[in-house]
């Protein structure tokens, strides 16, 4: 209901129809017709209002290329990057604390649904978890590149993850960058713990922007054609 309008005066119901005169003055015409256009005007602002995006899922780049959605090829081919740096062999006490496998440890394993031990935990069954942790992360919401960067990120620590994505915007440097600095403190912290690791997790980082750049490329190339 549209309130503030002048009332509308219609003839009678007998009246001669070739000689009915209009009954609404010109200057009460105008302004009835001015009022209706605003209350259109404002119902369409409401309606088109644009939803504010969650820090979850930024909006795609894009240069970066659409989200992934439920790209499985592009899923499948992160599931590769990832298991390529984890490896397959079991690791007793991975980062000084339990054991893994795949880059799964067995907290999250079992947190995932798998009852027994990671040591004889197939790639299949860690596949079958990443596929978890890939819904869970949110990467299927995010261009390659950033998809890549994030899941990778996730495997490695969720809280992190979510994190870094936050703080970064969407924005994939920022993202790397926020990484590297985490491992910087990290080493420093706990030296004992951590500084044999530091030479593999720069490596890591610099796999990470050698594909990512890789992914972005069939992007640019439709950019410029």
């Amino acid at each position: 209901m549209i309130y503030g309008l002048p009332p509308l005066l219609f003839p009678t119901a007998d009246a001669d129809r070739a000689t009915i005169t209009p009954t609404v003055a010109p200057d009460q015409a105008n302004l009835f017709l001015n009022l209706l256009i605003q209350s259109v005007a404002r119902i369409s602002e409401k309606a088109v209002s644009p939803q504010v995006a969650s820090a979850a899922q930024p909006a795609a780049d894009p240069g970066n290329g659409a989200p992934l959605g439920d790209n499985e090829r592009a899923m499948k081919d992160i599931f590769r990057f990832v298991f390529g740096q984890e490896g397959s062999a079991y690791v007793a006490r991975d980062g000084g604390s339990e054991s893994s496998r795949y880059g799964i440890l067995q907290v999250t394993a079992n947190r995932y649904g798998y009852g027994g031990s990671v040591k004889d935990m197939s790639r299949t069954e860690a596949e079958a978890i990443y596929k978890k942790m890939w819904e869970e992360s949110g990467a299927q919401n995010l261009p390659p590149s950033l998809a890549l960067v994030h899941f990778d990120t996730y495997v490695n620590s969720p809280a992190a993850a979510k994190k870094m994505l936050r703080a970064s915007g969407g924005d994939l440097d920022t993202y790397l960058q926020l990484r590297s600095q985490r491992y910087t403190r990290l080493t420093e912290l706990k030296p004992e713990r951590y500084a044999k690791y530091a030479k593999g997790w720069m490596n890591r980082l610099q796999s990470l922007r050698t594909m990512a750049a890789a992914q972005m490329k069939p992007f640019a190339t439709k950019a410029s054609t």
